[in-house]
C-alpha cells in the first residue's frame, strides 16, 4: 500500500539467471543475483548464423567456433566471477538447425522436439563436444567459476560417456570442474540414484521437456 513500509526480510532462496548473451554480461551481473544457472551454447552459436556441424566441422573451421565460444563464455564468466556460471552444451532440434547457414543437409524429422537432439546427438557427432570442451578448457585456465551440464540425458551411460570425452581435454570431472545433468526425461529422473553414484554436482530440472516426454505431448502443440 501507499504508506506501507517494506519488511526487512532476506530471501534465502538463491536466484540464478539464464544468461547466454555476452553483450549483456556486465548488465546482467549488476543485478546481483547468485550467478548463472544456464548459459546455453546454443545462443552463442545461433548468433553466428551457421550450422555447428555442417559449416564449422565439415568445412574444418573448428578453431573458429572454439574461439567464438571461448570469448563469449569468458566474458560471462568474468562478469559474474566468483559466482558460478553453469554452461549447458548444445541442444538444437533439427528444425532449428535447418535454418542456419549450411543447414540444408540437416535431417528432416516429423517431430523434431521428440527427435535427434540433446546429448545423444553430440555423442553421435563427438566433434561438437570436442569443440565445446576445448573452449571450456580455454576458459578454465583463467576462470574457475564455471561448471558444465548436459542436456536431455536419457541414461546415466550417456552422462558417463560425455565425462570420459571431457577427460580427453585434460579436465577431470568433479575435480577440475563441476559437472551436472539436466533432468528432462522420465528415464533419467528414474535413475537419479545412479547419477548421484556416478557423481553429479548439479541436478537441473527442465520442466518443459520433462512434461512433454511424460505426457507424450509435443510442447509446441497448442
Amino acid at each position: 500500500y501507499k504508506h506501507h513500509q517494506p519488511l526487512q526480510y532476506k530471501c534465502k532462496t538463491k536466484i540464478y539467471l539464464h544468461q547466454s548473451i555476452p553483450g549483456m554480461a556486465e548488465k546482467a551481473a549488476a543485478l546481483k543475483t547468485d550467478g548463472v544457472g544456464l548459459l546455453r551454447t546454443n545462443i552463442i552459436i545461433e548468433e553466428t548464423g551457421k550450422h555447428p556441424y555442417y559449416y564449422f566441422v565439415k568445412k574444418k573451421k573448428q578453431q573458429e567456433l572454439i574461439n567464438i565460444l571461448t570469448e563469449s563464455i569468458t566474458r560471462i564468466a568474468q562478469a559474474f566471477a566468483p559466482k558460478p556460471v553453469w554452461i549447458r552444451t548444445m541442444d538444437f532440434s533439427t528444425d532449428e538447425l535447418a535454418f542456419l547457414k549450411a543447414g540444408a543437409g540437416e535431417t528432416k524429422e516429423l517431430n523434431p522436439l521428440l527427435g535427434w537432439r540433446g546429448l545423444i546427438r553430440e555423442l553421435h557427432q563427438p566433434e561438437l563436444l570436442h569443440i565445446e570442451f576445448e573452449a571450456i578448457a580455454n576458459v578454465l585456465k583463467r576462470h574457475k567459476n564455471i561448471g558444465v551440464i548436459f542436456p536431455l540425458v536419457r541414461d546415466v551411460s550417456e552422462y558417463r560417456q560425455a565425462k570420459q570425452i571431457l577427460k580427453q581435454h585434460g579436465i577431470t570431472p568433479h575435480k577440475d570442474i563441476k559437472i551436472g545433468s539436466m533432468f528432462e526425461t522420465p528415464s533419467a529422473a528414474m535413475q537419479i540414484e545412479e547419477f548421484i553414484e556416478e557423481g553429479c554436482d548439479l541436478a537441473f530440472i527442465g520442466m518443459n521437456d520433462l512434461t512433454q516426454y511424460t505426457l507424450v505431448a509435443d510442447r509446441m502443440n497448442e
